[in-house]
């Protein structure tokens, strides 16, 4: 039977350093809930995120209306911040029309000063304004039931809506900055501006941050939801980063990059992109250690994961150290704060620590992902400080950054970005 090594992780984040316990009991399967409760608090949160953000952030860009065309299958990026939870795609073509009743008159911006329109769809419970045609549908039973809004009608539905309330400036979704900002495709331009003519057209205007602000914008609760995610994921990262599932000389990183995968569903969760997981080696290039290399004692981890729940994702960096034989701690340079100092506290402050993980959420910007791919992002930052404990293992310690041999300086960051879903 392989002899088991312990391991000591290292938690990136801005902050200080932090020595936690060991790693405790699985979480269990379902940890927020069943998907019904969540779609209730998230119905909950698309009701008061409008109410509260969306008229102060359009006087705030000068735009008294915003109209929002997309199709099925091609829906803009701000859709899932203003739809339902049961909602996972636009219904066919879905123009959502948002006017500033007080703009004119300059009156202070409320909830109630914005109208929600939404020309096809539904009123994602409650939250648009609805709109059908004027035509009975075919196939009639004597409800007297409308028919769908459908192609050139929704256009015209849109100018009548426009001419109705005589907006000084239209925005649309289009932007060569922000990706979240551009979603307006080229054919829904061109429709519009067909139907509208060159006297609405000529008010158009790029909504540029708008859209990405209104996505980025979060709730107390929401945040304090975030929270939970969070520590969640130090959890699940503490139990990857353990002798409970890394055998030094055996373990791979693949192994450990599907284990995750695993964990994960078997939770009732989703990620939203394919964890990763790979080796520093002291005196070895990334080009000997290979892509899939197995771990070894002295080795230095970096793992990149994340978790998915409630349209709500983080994205958290951990680094970890496999002890050599004969070490009961890592190395001093590894230890190190961001101010070269290895410091001691109480074992108390190690359960305070995993308790306030993910403590407080600051509004981020848009950066490049990965290949290219533009995600906006808040980045929670955990809170925690101290980081040595006794012999107790496996355990983690967080700092700022990592020495010796982590050569890289690494952030947590943790997403609030809004993945699309189909169907509304």
């Amino acid at each position: 039977m392989s002899r088991r090594c312990p391991v000591v992780v290292f938690c990136l984040c801005l902050g200080a350093a932090v020595l936690a316990e060991p790693a405790r009991a699985q979480p269990a399967a379902q940890p927020f809930g069943t998907l019904r409760e969540q779609a209730a608090m998230q119905q909950d949160w698309l009701k008061k995120r409008l109410d509260t953000f969306l008229a102060p952030l359009m006087r705030t860009h000068g735009i008294d209306m915003w109209v929002i065309p997309m199709r099925e299958y091609m829906e803009d990026p701000v859709f899932t911040a203003l739809v339902a939870p049961e909602t996972f795609a636009a219904r066919r073509r879905t123009i959502y029309v948002f006017f500033d009743t007080c703009a004119a008159a300059g009156t202070a911006p409320s909830a109630a000063c914005v109208e929600r329109i939404a020309l096809g769809g539904t009123s994602q419970g409650g939250v648009f304004e609805a709109r059908r045609s004027t035509q009975k549908a075919a196939g009639d039973v004597g409800r007297g039931q409308q028919a769908e809004l459908w192609g050139d009608e929704q256009w015209q539905a849109l100018k009548t809506v426009i001419e109705e309330r005589t907006p000084k400036v239209i925005g649309i979704n289009r932007s060569t900055v922000f990706a979240f900002s551009d979603g307006l495709t080229s054919g829904e331009l061109q429709g519009m501006s067909a139907a509208l003519g060159d006297a609405w057209t000529a008010k158009f205007r790029d909504a540029e941050a708008l859209p990405l602000e209104l996505i980025a914008s979060r709730l107390p609760d929401e945040e304090a939801f975030f929270e939970k995610m969070t520590a969640l994921v130090w959890s699940m990262t503490q139990e990857m980063f353990s002798s409970t599932t890394i055998t030094p000389g055996t373990t791979k990183t693949s192994d450990l990059v599907w284990w995750w995968r695993q964990r994960v569903n078997a939770l009732g969760l989703d990620t939203w992109f394919q964890p990763s997981v790979s080796v520093q080696r002291q005196g070895q290039t990334a080009e000997q250690i290979g892509s899939d290399p197995v771990i070894q004692r002295g080795d230095v981890l970096h793992c990149d994961v994340g978790i998915t729940v409630a349209r709500l994702n983080t994205d958290t960096q951990h680094n970890a150290y496999v002890l050599k034989d004969g070490e009961t701690d890592a190395p001093a340079g590894l230890r190190q704060d961001e101010r070269g100092e290895v410091s001691d506290h109480d074992p108390e402050d190690d359960h305070r620590a995993r308790t306030d993980a993910g403590a407080g959420a600051e509004q981020g910007g848009e950066h490049d992902r990965r290949q290219g791919q533009s995600q906006d992002r808040d980045h929670g930052r955990p809170q925690a400080d101290g980081h040595r404990r006794g012999d107790r293992e496996p355990r983690e310690l967080s700092g700022h950054q990592a020495g010796g041999g982590a050569q890289e300086q690494r952030r947590e960051h943790d997403a609030h970005v809004e993945l699309g879903d189909r169907r509304g």
